[in-house]
């Protein structure tokens, strides 16, 4: 059941979004599974920022991305003396 749940992102418009959240929820409570109804109701807090995608469909990736060469640079910059040396490879990574 936790698989089924990926094609939660393959449904086409907010409608059919939500009539998939709620059956994939329904069936999760019922579940014997402890951990499933717990998702479940973890899902159902956050059922408007999950339906919000469909009406903006907006990830953060590529953010995090640059974010996560810049803290790599960051960390292979640990020892230089100067803080201009520390800072050039930041320079680069920059979009």
């Amino acid at each position: 059941m936790k698989e089924e749940f990926r094609h939660f992102w393959d449904q086409n418009g907010r409608a059919a979004t939500t009539r998939f959240l709620d059956d994939w929820c329904r069936r999760a409570e019922a579940s014997t599974l402890s951990v499933l109804r717990k998702m479940a109701g973890t899902f159902r807090m956050h059922r408007t920022g999950l339906l919000n995608y469909y009406r903006c469909p907006i990830s953060t990736g590529p953010l995090e991305g640059v974010y996560n060469k810049i803290k790599t640079l960051q960390r292979q910059a640990y020892g230089y003396r100067r803080a201009t040396a520390s800072n050039s490879p930041g320079i680069l990574v920059a979009p």
